[in-house]
């Protein structure tokens, strides 16, 4: 690959180094430079540029990115289209990320030009979240080093999938055995199963459990509260930690009882104290009016004024 300046008409082909804003025109690093992108550049004065032209034997960043991506994908997933050498990853479905660590591990080590992330093995995942990135750090690559990674991940493939929550009953054998006192057989019969309540309920609880487009909206719902819960805590300089329930723990910076007190008094009701994370509260996720009275309250902390960020 040739780095260096030249002039708009000898710029054809080769990629833009550097982002151009000159009168009315925008052109952003990484474009290749086609017929219609050397006539706005001369109409724009522009006098010399500075580009990246692939020599025999290279790769484009781009195609090296998607082509990489499509090797290390797997079931219940997706790659997007590559972009200025980066191609994203995302879910498809929700599940468990599944990785091959030393896989990928291997990828990473073929060019320090071949890059590849994902988010931690085994993490819970949404759909449409983005779970990994590959990334073409020059804007080429050597074609051999992309060659080797599509063949490397072949080998192992599938080296990153999602693998899709499964819905699965459950239940509890309970067997008579000679010298069983009568009193834990008493005890047990309020959750026989069969044609009684407990059954009916269990049925009810799997039919709403197979419904899996309801499942998925409640997911996105509990994931879109908790990113608005850390918007409102960021703003007011507060670090929440990361959770995937429907509640949130928060290091208020104070004893967590005066905190918990100062809410009761305003008739908002928040977990209990848990020791030991004497300064933490914990906050179940409500509806937006629920949420808005929470803040309210929090801001009328007599401390609460140094924690936001203008």
């Amino acid at each position: 690959m040739k780095f260096g300046p030249v002039a708009p008409a000898d710029a054809l082909g080769a990629t833009a180094v550097h982002s151009i804003r000159q009168s009315d025109l925008v052109l952003k690093k990484g474009t290749l430079i086609g017929p219609a992108e050397v006539a706005a550049l001369k109409a724009a004065g522009v006098k010399e540029i500075v580009v990246a032209r692939l020599e025999p034997g290279d790769v484009s960043e781009d195609q090296a990115a998607a082509d990489i991506a499509a090797a290390v994908t797997g079931e219940g997933m997706r790659a997007d289209r590559a972009f200025t050498g980066r191609c994203n990853l995302f879910a498809e479905t929700a599940g468990v990320l599944v990785l091959d660590k030393e896989t990928i591990d291997r990828l990473n080590r073929i060019d320090e030009a071949v890059t590849i992330a994902t988010l931690p093995a085994f993490k819970p995942v949404v759909e449409g979240e983005m779970i990994a990135t590959v990334k073409i750090i020059p804007f080429a690559v050597a074609a051999k080093a992309r060659d080797q990674a599509v063949a490397e991940a072949a080998k192992a493939k599938p080296v990153i999938r999602v693998e899709p929550y499964k819905v699965r009953k459950i239940g509890i054998v309970s067997t008579l055995l000679p010298g069983l006192s009568p009193k834990v057989i008493e005890k047990m019969r309020p959750f026989l199963t069969q044609d009684g309540l407990n059954a009916i309920m269990s049925e009810v609880a799997g039919v709403a459990l197979n419904d899996a487009e309801s499942v998925k909206k409640a997911a996105l719902r509990n994931r879109n509260d908790r990113q608005e819960f850390r918007n409102a805590a960021m703003i007011r300089m507060l670090m929440p930690i990361d959770s995937h329930a429907n509640f949130i723990m928060v290091d208020t910076q104070h004893p967590a009882d005066e905190v918990i007190e100062h809410f009761k008094k305003h008739n908002v009701l928040i977990g209990r104290h848990f020791p030991p994370m004497d300064t933490y509260i914990r906050v179940s996720l409500g509806t937006p009016p629920q949420m808005h009275t929470f803040w309210q309250t929090w801001d009328m902390l007599p401390w609460s004024k140094k924690f936001m960020h203008h």
